[in-house]
């Protein structure tokens, strides 16, 4: 929604509508019902840090692919998870898209292709092909 001018609210007042879309409110409020709902969903998720509205788009990646807990052992604390590239190509994944790996998940619908690892067994995977806490070659 675009920022209000105080020329708009004045007219708004005036005329008994709301001072976003225009629409008349069911009581004497500046703004209709569904406005008042966005303005104050976005009002809350503003006052959140960056780094909380962070941890919970990771927290929503990882219950989109299998839960916050690494597939291969189970640890579950977040700071040692991450998201592995099943079929490998990370590298080249993480160029192309940079550090926003979640944010393109979640818009992209969570597609296949990734799971949750922590950082040792995502490691192992990577650079000997196998993870030790499945057993060896």
């Amino acid at each position: 929604m675009a920022l209000v001018t105080a020329e708009q609210i004045r007219k708004a007042a005036a005329n008994g509508t709301c001072v976003h879309c225009g629409i008349r409110p069911a009581t004497r409020i500046k703004r209709c019902t569904k406005c008042y709902e966005y303005h104050r969903k976005a009002e809350s998720n503003y006052k959140k840090t960056r780094k909380e509205r962070q941890q919970e788009l990771k927290l929503e990646v990882f219950q989109a692919y299998g839960g916050p807990w690494c597939a291969c052992c189970g640890v579950a604390n977040m700071e040692f998870l991450s998201l592995d590239h099943i079929k490998g190509g990370g590298n080249q994944h993480r160029k192309k898209v940079g550090s926003r790996l979640y944010f393109y998940l979640k818009r992209d619908g969570f597609p296949e292709g990734y799971r949750v690892l922590c950082m040792n067994c995502n490691f192992a995977i990577g650079k000997f092909g196998y993870c030790p806490h499945k057993g060896g070659v």
